[in-house]
């Protein structure tokens, strides 16, 4: 029950993330007829997960990650409640501003509480289970916008999101067990210590939640639809069911991630997927755009998809976790916002092409930053993870 209510939030980040795709398309002949008024709308979202972030930064270590989860809910209840019922642009804005609260908190939350309930032995497969959960809720929001084509009727998503709000908040409330969960006990008033073996985790955390970032994927989950009519692949209908693909392989492949992520390691499979998501660049560059498409994304949910969160909820001190994933989340959410302001203004300028461009060059530094940089933290403990980076950090201090 437990994992459950936990993974419902992991649910809700993927829904809202892609459900926007389909209401663009809808709208985008009625109320949101300029690119910037879309843009405004997907990049609110982001907006309030920077709130949801201070929230959590200043909360998380004080009331803990049971109370933290209870609060998202109740706020994604009434973001999708106030969207759902708003028929203005400013609804559609301060519905979605609400939504991002609750997306960034709960996208600390989820994984955090994962790593921390879990054994050292499955706590990768473990804390996997975010991003399957998560492109679970990215195809079910696809599923949605197609199943709701016909009839116009784009609310219903947003009920149904609320809906599933409604049951993880009731959830979290009843359930005696989730109440019970042992959290960790930490000084909240301790300031923190940065000493060399921290500083070379937040960095390390930083750079690879802003390269899950700067390397395309919510390009294609927020504009899956609109990029396919860009191409000239098809017409609405069509457009609306080839994005369900693209989250039919999403989620196939973060199944793949959860089994391999234990026994391969991290580092293989953000190599191998990077390489594999460049390759798939190209093809849409050579006209291919089906299948690099969804050879992009296959990559993607092997790799940086859930590995990137696994790594995030490993390496930081426990008595400081809650608030450097919260500093390492900042820029990945950051950095989904400048995707979701700029990508139609960089196709407008550059083209479909030039934004490609763009992702390739950032996924070639990423290689090369893992290759030469990240350490391995498969079937380690997490005090013997924070070792790890404290003695490197020693020796790299004792070499100069």
């Amino acid at each position: 029950m437990i994992y459950i209510i936990i993974l419902l939030a992991s649910f809700l980040i993927g829904f809202n993330l892609s459900v926007i795709s389909g209401t663009l398309v809808f709208l985008q002949d009625k109320i949101l007829r300029t690119p910037f008024q879309q843009e405004l709308v997907v990049g609110s979202l982001l907006i309030g997960s920077f709130l949801g972030l201070i929230c959590i930064a200043s909360f998380i270590d004080l009331f803990g990650r049971r109370n933290s989860l209870v609060i998202s809910f109740a706020i994604y209840f009434s973001g999708a409640i106030l969207f759902a019922l708003s028929n203005t642009l400013d609804g559609f804005v301060v519905g979605r501003l609400l939504t991002g609260v609750a997306l960034g908190a709960s996208s600390v939350v989820a994984p955090m509480f994962l790593s921390e309930i879990s054994q050292k032995e499955n706590r990768g497969g473990v804390v996997s289970l975010h991003q399957l959960l998560l492109t679970i809720g990215i195809l079910s929001g696809y599923v949605a916008n197609y199943l709701v084509d016909a009839s116009g009727e784009w609310r219903t998503p947003y009920a149904f999101s609320a809906f599933i709000a409604a049951l993880g908040l009731f959830g979290a409330v009843l359930s005696k067990r989730f109440h019970f969960t042992h959290e960790p006990v930490r000084d909240t008033k301790k300031m923190i210590t940065l000493n060399p073996g921290i500083k070379k985790a937040l960095f390390f955390g930083i750079i690879l939640a802003s390269l899950q970032q700067v390397t395309g994927i919510n390009a294609i989950i927020y504009y899956a639809p609109t990029l396919l009519l860009q191409e000239g692949i098809a017409s609405r209908d069509i457009a609306l069911f080839a994005s369900v693909g693209i989250g039919i392989v999403n989620f196939l492949m973060t199944i793949f991630a959860i089994y391999f992520i234990d026994k391969l390691g991290r580092k293989p499979l953000l190599v191998y997927g990077s390489c594999g998501m460049i390759v798939g660049l190209f093809l849409n560059l050579s006209g291919f755009y089906e299948i690099g498409t969804l050879l992009y994304i296959a990559s993607f949910a092997s790799s940086l998809g859930p590995v990137v969160w696994v790594y995030l909820a490993e390496i930081y001190p426990e008595k400081y976790r809650g608030r450097l994933l919260t500093v390492a989340t900042f820029f990945n959410l950051f950095f989904n916002a400048v995707v979701a302001f700029t990508s139609l203004d960089i196709i407008s300028f550059l083209g479909v092409d030039g934004l490609y461009g763009i992702f390739i060059f950032f996924l070639i530094f990423g290689i090369f930053f893992i290759l030469r940089f990240l350490p391995e933290t498969r079937d380690k403990s997490l005090e013997d993870i924070e070792l790890l980076f404290h003695s490197n950090s020693q020796e790299s201090q004792t070499k100069r």
